[in-house]
């Protein structure tokens, strides 16, 4: 049986959307630029990558190209992690996706490779998402 050992000390939504992550000479990076939901294990690499692309702003001189460059960056993330909590309200059909990713490992290389942007949620064909669910 499981019990709790101490008081919980507070709850919050993992994940966090944010307006602007630019605003003049101001950048937000890491969480503070937004966390995608923990589901996708993105949050480091995607904390890393956005200090990088705020970094390489700045040192062109050009801090306001940071916020088209972060949104790009997360784009894959949250896109990945949207989809796969609405996959999950469904416990029969997130159990066909993980049996059809287990059954083809170039699919889910595919959805790892736009949860991290070396891909868009457009390269995903409509024969590949029928392959998830079916």
């Amino acid at each position: 049986m499981a019990r709790w050992m101490a008081a919980v000390l507070s709850v919050a939504p993992l994940g966090l959307r944010v307006g602007a992550v630019a605003s003049g000479d101001t950048l937000l990076v890491g969480d503070a630029a937004g966390a995608p939901d923990p589901v996708t294990g993105e949050g480091m690499s995607l904390a890393i990558l956005s200090a990088r692309a705020a970094a390489e702003a700045i040192s062109r001189g050009a801090p306001q190209d940071y916020e088209r460059e972060r949104r790009r960056l997360a784009a894959g993330s949250d896109w990945l992690g949207r989809w796969m909590l609405r996959a999950t309200r469904y416990p029969s059909i997130a159990d066909r996706v993980v049996s059809s990713l287990v059954q083809h490992p170039d699919l889910f290389t595919k959805l790892l490779e736009i949860s991290v942007g070396a891909r868009r949620e457009g390269d995903l064909t409509l024969a590949e998402v029928a392959r998830l669910v079916v």
